[in-house]
């Protein structure tokens, strides 16, 4: 079952990329919602009608990328995309050349995957299962980040490809970077002020208190945004190598503060760990690239990632040694600080959402 799980979601993801380098932005999403509504309605049927337990489980969730994948074959563009054996008949060249430039990739997607459930597997083994299972439950409120983040990745990664070698590429990746940096720090620095709040709105019993570790995973998140804004731009130079080796580094820092950070705090630590591995990809990908962006949006990732960690640091350290009113106070200054700095990119959101649903409003009347 396992197996026949990942043949689907890999056949799934695989038409995903077809329909991104056809640039079908809308298809993606269309099947996106697709597979959310298929695995929602399929484990209703298989858990709660038939009562199929785990095998129903399964079979939910291997539908809900077999359906989606049903409708990519349905587009006639994404049918002859997919007959890529010609090119393997007729072009060898092309065929050395996508295999030498995606080997380095695998690294980085199995890095990544290290990255994201290493402290999961530390925490287990050098304090217990059911710490682990704290820290698990903790990323429920960073993935809401997350959702945030992949809902600006899919179309940026085709931007930025795009934009590649364009004259006026700097100016646009540094304009993009400047919008994306302020939406997530905004965001991030959001969900930092309400963790405890969604911590006992999401998580139920025991767990309540795992709405400690959130927002050093917050941080995490913020960083993995800026690094995940940088990996299309590497795959634009085609510079995979790059990408594999931040994430080696990445690996190599998780483990290594991890171990220590864990002795020394106990989960927090694991947590706080997390991040710093997180922003050791985003160095090693940024100083690649640091070329595309100015001086003064360097500075206002610097300045926005200090004040994400003293947030961070207060929510966490802070909380139950001060009142209330006071922890709450010095976090909303920091957040208006925040929005201080992104006002310019923050404003032009604003205006173009209301431009959209003016519109909207417009065409209906």
């Amino acid at each position: 079952m396992v197996f026949i799980f990942y043949l689907a979601m890999a056949f799934y993801t695989y038409f995903g990329e077809i329909a991104k380098g056809l640039q079908k932005v809308k298809i993606i999403g269309v099947a996106g919602i697709i597979s959310t509504s298929s695995i929602i309605s399929f484990n209703i049927l298989f858990l709660l009608v038939l009562k199929w337990g785990l095998i129903g489980f399964f079979v939910a969730n291997i539908l809900g990328f077999v359906v989606p994948s049903l409708f990519y074959i349905c587009l006639k563009e994404i049918r002859i995309a997919v007959g890529i054996r010609y090119i393997f008949k007729s072009d060898r060249e092309l065929v050395k050349e996508m295999i030498l430039y995606s080997m380095p990739l695998v690294l980085t997607a199995i890095s990544w995957t290290i990255n994201n459930s290493l402290d999961k597997y530390m925490v287990t083994y050098m304090i217990g299962l059911s710490a682990s299972g704290l820290i698990s439950i903790a990323y429920k409120v960073p993935n809401i980040l997350a959702a945030v983040q992949n809902f600006f990745n899919s179309a940026w990664q085709i931007s930025a490809i795009d934009e590649s070698g364009q004259k006026d590429t700097r100016e646009f990746y540094d304009k993009s970077f400047n919008f994306y940096l302020s939406i997530s720090a905004v965001c991030c620095s959001v969900l930092i002020i309400f963790s405890k709040i969604l911590g006992t709105l999401l998580y139920s019993g025991e767990f309540k208190e795992a709405w400690i570790y959130v927002p050093f995973l917050l941080l995490s998140s913020f960083f993995n945004s800026a690094s995940g804004f940088m990996g299309p731009i590497l795959v634009a130079r085609m510079d995979s190598k790059k990408m594999a080796l931040s994430g080696v580094i990445g690996i190599i820092t998780n483990v290594l503060f991890n171990y220590l950070f864990i002795l020394w705090i106990g989960i927090q630590g694991a947590a706080i760990a997390t991040s710093l591995s997180s922003f050791s990809i985003f160095l090693v990908r940024y100083i690649s690239v640091r070329d595309s962006f100015s001086t003064k949006t360097r500075m206002k990732f610097y300045m926005l990632s200090a004040i994400a960690v003293a947030q961070s640091s207060v929510m966490i350290f802070a909380y139950g040694n001060i009142r209330a009113i006071a922890l709450y106070g010095t976090l909303v200054l920091l957040l208006l600080g925040i929005l201080f700095i992104c006002r310019k990119e923050i404003c032009g959101f604003a205006r173009t959402a209301l431009s959209l649903v003016k519109k909207r409003t417009n065409n209906n009347e």
